[in-house]
């Protein structure tokens, strides 16, 4: 089961900047490219730098250490590939960005 998370107001993200936003204990690149919002994991997949600070160009970031470049609509590696990141969906509602995540799996309420 999926459920939407507010990460960030739509004003508060600078077109062609990202930003790193956390949702639970997961670290996520959120970017801006006119009036659309993308979101894909913050790590890159070949050392782990910080996507959120790479370079932005169009639909592409560079990862700021070794510039493998992902396509940030869909996450894909476009250095490597199959070393592809995982995208997220994402919507603006009343000007509140928001990422689709996985819900945790509600805990059994059988006492056993």
């Amino acid at each position: 089961m999926s459920k939407f998370v507010t990460v960030a107001q739509s004003d508060a993200l600078r077109e062609g900047a990202g930003k790193c936003v956390k949702v639970g204990t997961q670290e996520i690149a959120l970017f801006r490219v006119g009036d659309e919002f993308y979101a894909i994991d913050n790590a890159c997949t070949h050392y782990g730098a910080a996507l959120c600070h790479g370079m932005v160009q169009g639909h592409k970031v560079a990862c700021p250490w070794h510039c493998w470049q992902f396509d940030m609509t869909s996450g894909k590696c476009l250095t490597v590939p199959g070393r592809d990141l995982k995208s997220y969906p994402v919507r603006v509602e009343a000007g509140e960005v928001q990422i689709e995540i996985e819900a945790p799996p509600a805990a059994s309420e059988s006492a056993g």
